[in-house]
């Protein structure tokens, strides 16, 4: 008897893209892999983006829309995504960026040869100019290596925190849903539950996924950091709170746990700390200076004294970057941050 071909749901959440939303949709459909189910979920679109996806939801049988009534956000038009969803496996794709055309059925042969719960691989960042391997895999050339991999054997995966690029199985991600009330960083929270929670990982060693970089008024909201950096920086906050809960839960090694905490912290310092902190320092709002040290300062008092010691390296080089830009910081941002640099 022939196996059954397993279906893949890929849920597209949607917030004015119309001048993406079309390459985005073509990725999918010309996918050589064929059993798929299109979720698409309009989170209250205000340019062409509904009407768009309308006509391709006529044209294409096996893509189901969704409209929200009101803007909820990423997250909210997510969790509606996976309560529709009734596929197999479970795959997320921002409706501003692609698929490679292969991408779906390299994963799901790989899930289903290795049993895997979790399959992913490479990335590549693009904008109108160039395109590139993300830098992660470049420091973190592990993550290259095609193969099964867990957080215990391959700790750097922890630094591949996004839900995107990844196709979990649906018994993985079935009881499971986005924070809503986390506007920034509002994946990570998901993929490291899934990361801890499941037995296999495999890794594919091409590209899997094409992450687009959007420039000027088109910028995405994981961009946003770079407009709103005090405001991210404490949905930041809250989501490192929520992942520290997660590793107690499924670590239940003391040790292990600060461990591989630790891998995760020094990512979200260099990649997600930083970008707000810096951001908000080089604002020419001097409030927006003073708040952003405030809270940065505020939030180190908070953690683990463990992490202070496993991440020293990590605080140093921020120490260090401040640094290099205090001197056009305006006094009063200069003299908090001469107290920090005092106090033991």
């Amino acid at each position: 008897m022939k196996e059954k071909t397993p279906l893949v749901s890929i849920i597209v959440p949607m917030f004015n893209t119309e001048e993406f939303i079309e390459e985005s949709l073509e990725s999918i459909i010309g996918q050589t892999y064929k059993n798929i189910e299109v979720i698409l979920i309009d989170d209250c679109s205000s340019d062409r983006t509904y009407e768009i996806a309308i006509q391709y939801s006529l044209t294409n049988r096996n893509i189901l829309l969704i409209k929200q009534e009101t803007n909820k956000g990423v997250s909210s038009a997510r969790n509606a995504g996976l309560r529709a969803a009734k596929g197999d496996y479970v795959f997320f794709l921002d409706s501003d960026d692609t698929l490679p055309l292969e991408a779906i059925e390299k994963m799901c042969n790989a899930a289903v040869e290795h049993n895997a719960d979790i399959v992913t691989g490479l990335y590549e960042r693009f904008d109108k100019s160039s395109s590139s391997i993300s830098n992660i895999f470049n420091i973190y050339p592990e993550l290259k290596t095609e193969g099964e991999l867990n957080v215990y054997k391959v700790p750097a995966i922890l630094y591949s925190v996004y839900t995107c690029g990844k196709l979990f199985k649906m018994s993985v991600v079935e009881q499971m849903n986005f924070t809503e009330t986390l506007k920034y960083g509002e994946d990570q929270a998901f993929t490291i539950e899934c990361l801890l929670k499941t037995k296999k990982i495999y890794n594919l060693s091409s590209i899997v996924y094409n992450y687009r970089f959007r420039e000027g008024n088109t910028e995405s909201s994981s961009q946003s950091v770079y407009k709103n950096p005090v405001e991210n920086f404490e949905y930041l906050r809250k989501m490192f709170t929520l992942v520290q809960n997660l590793f107690a839960e499924y670590v239940s090694n003391p040790q292990t746990r600060i461990e591989l905490l630790s891998v995760y912290l020094s990512r979200v310092l260099h990649w997600n700390i930083w970008t707000a902190l810096s951001n908000g320092l080089l604002s020419m709002n001097m409030a927006v200076r003073f708040k952003i040290l405030s809270v940065y300062l505020s939030w180190l008092t908070e953690l683990d004294k463990n992490l202070h010691k496993s991440n020293e390296i990590d605080f140093y080089v921020i120490n260090q970057k401040i640094g290099r830009i205090a001197s056009v910081l305006d006094q009063k941002t200069q003299d908090l941050y001469s107290r920090h640099l005092m106090t033991p």
